[in-house]
């Protein structure tokens, strides 16, 4: 570990934050993020398991639009979590954090075809799950989903100057309307 010779601002906004740790049924894993900025370049955010009787860490994702991770619950050591796709879709994937040394990719589980958050999951028997997520609500009572929603056309009316004037029957184009 380098220790910087000076404490500055950038040493302080670059030191990375991490989220409080899940942990699973067990309690030997542990689920959290971390949040590093670097200057010119951004931030970058991951989702971890870490070993908690060696301390050690396993990258889960590196994805920035990976968001509500949490333990299935289900007595495995499976994670579910949403990812944002393209067109404000969002997917739900699920990862054997058993398996991350080997390299294994997410498996797909469901999508949304909107942005959604809040993702809570409970096995409900028989290998089904019961997830729940937050989002808008549509007019047909269906989520919402602005960027593939149809635009209304807009009837108001943009005034350059805050004297507005009513052009009518009764009124010449060029007076104010009187005030009472």
């Amino acid at each position: 570990m380098l220790v910087p010779a000076k404490l500055t601002s950038e040493v302080l906004l670059s030191t990375p934050s991490r989220s409080p740790a899940v942990p699973n049924h067990d309690g030997n894993l542990a689920l959290y993020t971390t949040s590093t900025h670097t200057f010119g370049q951004g931030t970058a955010n991951e989702l971890r398991v870490m070993t908690l009787e060696t301390g050690s860490s396993r990258l889960v994702s590196s994805s920035d639009s990976v968001h509500d991770a949490n333990w299935l619950g289900d007595g495995t050591n499976a994670i579910v979590f949403l990812e944002d796709g393209e067109a404000g879709i969002t997917h739900v994937k699920l990862v054997d954090a058993d398996d991350l040394c080997c390299g294994s990719n997410p498996i797909l589980v469901g999508t949304f075809q909107a942005p959604v958050q809040g993702l809570r999951v409970k096995p409900s028997g028989g290998g089904a799950l019961a997830i729940t997520v937050v989002g808008l609500a549509g007019e047909d009572g269906g989520l919402y989903n602005e960027t593939t929603a149809e635009k209304k056309a807009a009837t108001g009316r943009v005034y350059d100057n805050f004297r507005v004037r009513v052009v009518s029957d009764r009124l010449p184009c060029n007076h104010p309307i009187p005030m009472r």
